[in-house]
């Protein structure tokens, strides 16, 4: 018993200056967040649009520096991405990180394998490409109905462009303060 408490207090000792001695080594990450009500629902059999590629030669990225796309080949989605939101809110689309090449990247990750190859996926005839890192805010309908039609072009990722399949899936979340 004697022992126990002597280990005890000889423990307890050593915790408390191990944490005085670290208390100039520690630091503190605020992290914080906000759930939002869900006032936009997916319209029944609207949640897919697949976008079909046309096949490319290995050499049509011989002038593309990393990150760029092949503008002579695109193609659309065939189907729509159609949701109906409160027409008193206005919905903003978010794009999960998993779905592109890497944190920071606009281009989507091969899930087929490495080939030096992604693509970079417009929204809406925009000139910029989609990513995870930004939030598109939709213009206001007064309906609330919004469709959202999506294009593709293969993009250079980095490294040496080899021939393969190219595949990717984006998961995209529909939300509203």
């Amino acid at each position: 018993m004697k022992y126990s408490i002597l280990s005890a207090s000889v423990l307890a000792a050593v915790m408390m200056s191990a944490s005085a001695m670290a208390a100039d080594d520690e630091a503190v990450l605020h992290i914080n967040g906000k759930v939002l009500g869900t006032t936009c629902q997916i319209e029944d059999g609207k949640s897919q649009a697949t976008i079909t590629m046309p096949d490319v030669s290995v050499d049509a990225f011989n002038t593309l520096n990393a990150g760029q796309e092949l503008k002579a080949y695109s193609s659309s989605a065939v189907g729509n991405i159609k949701f109906k939101c409160d027409p008193n809110v206005t919905p903003r689309i978010s794009f999960a990180v998993d779905g592109f090449n890497g944190n920071g990247s606009d281009i989507t990750r091969n899930t087929a394998g490495e080939n030096g190859v992604g693509f970079k996926v417009h929204m809406n005839n925009s000139t910029d490409a989609i990513s995870p890192q930004k939030s598109i805010t939709l213009v206001k309908q007064a309906d609330g109905i919004y469709t959202l039609d999506f294009s593709a072009y293969y993009a250079r990722t980095s490294g040496t462009v080899t021939s393969g399949e190219v595949d990717s899936s984006i998961t995209m979340q529909v939300f509203s303060d």
